[in-house]
């Protein structure tokens, strides 16, 4: 149910962003919007990357996917990939390899011996940071809930 969940969001998200807005037109709620989204698909790509231990590693690609997909059309492919290559730079510094298992716990703030409660947690976050990723993406495109 949170890979569906996820994956909807990330569908969402990306057909949100289909079509990007006039930007001779732009109000400045989407100039805003513009420069918050690096941090949000950041946010996204943290959360997803630090849960892998409990969510597995589907979450995480899919997350990365979205963030080059949007980038790249805001940037270009170089500056997308260049963002994502130094936020997993970053990521794998704080959480390397063989401890993946565990840096869910850290980065939630939550013992490691409570996975359950860990998992819930994770999904709460990656469930806030594509909402605020979907948010974003919305207001860059001047639509909102239930209009476009």
């Amino acid at each position: 149910m949170r890979r569906l969940s996820f994956i909807l969001g990330l569908s969402i998200g990306l057909s949100l962003y289909a079509a990007p807005p006039s930007w001779g037109a732009a109000t400045d709620a989407q100039r805003e919007a513009v420069k918050k989204l690096p941090h949000d698909l950041k946010n996204l790509m943290e959360s997803a990357y630090y849960c892998r231990g409990l969510t597995g590693e589907k979450p995480y690609a899919e997350a990365k996917s979205l963030t080059l997909s949007v980038l790249s059309q805001l940037t270009d492919a170089t500056m997308a990939e260049r963002f994502v290559s130094e936020r997993e730079k970053s990521f794998e510094a704080d959480c390397p390899q063989e401890m993946r298992s565990t840096c869910w716990a850290d980065y939630l703030d939550v013992p490691a011996n409570e996975s359950e409660v860990g998992a819930e947690e994770c999904d709460i976050e990656q469930k806030l940071a594509m909402a605020a990723v979907v948010l974003t993406l919305q207001t860059i495109r001047g639509t909102s809930a239930g209009k476009n």
